[in-house]
């Protein structure tokens, strides 16, 4: 019985010693990464500022397939079992998932309506649509690929 005690006292202050050390490890980890996001940040801006890389086109809708960048007037705003459906001043209604839809709530998405906003996310046409709907799709999955225009 003696041995069994020994071996459980052996394991838990094993144990303890671990999850010290694994606690410093993990709260180091997380520190690295809110660098690197503070980086990746900072570097973002910059290529922002400066127009390089993806932020050197100008920042107006182009019907093209594939990822975009542009700012455009939204008209009008609904919301159904596919998602938020947000129609443009352009061929374009930019549509927000279902999936991702809750990441939305009203209070969000509708004083959006009438206003310029930054979008980004993938297009792509839409065959088979009904001459009244727009043609082109662009689809936004997370709150900050839709901004207010500055």
């Amino acid at each position: 019985m003696d041995d069994i005690y020994t071996t459980c006292l052996i394991n838990i202050e094993f144990l303890y010693q671990v999850s010290y050390y694994l606690r410093d490890w993990v709260t180091a980890s997380l520190y690295l990464q809110i660098q690197d996001i503070k980086i990746a940040y900072k570097h973002l801006k910059k290529a922002r500022d400066k127009r390089i890389g993806i932020w050197k086109q100008a920042l107006q809708w182009q019907p093209k397939a594939g990822f975009e960048i542009a700012q455009v007037t939204l008209t009008s705003i609904y919301r159904n079992r596919g998602g938020w459906w947000l129609n443009t001043n352009r061929n374009l209604t930019i549509n927000i998932p279902a999936y991702a839809a809750e990441q939305w709530s009203p209070q969000d998405i509708y004083p959006l309506e009438g206003r310029l906003v930054e979008a980004r996310g993938w297009q792509h046409y839409r065959k088979n649509s009904a001459p009244s709907k727009a043609k082109w799709i662009w689809q936004i999955k997370h709150p900050n690929d839709l901004i207010p225009a500055q």
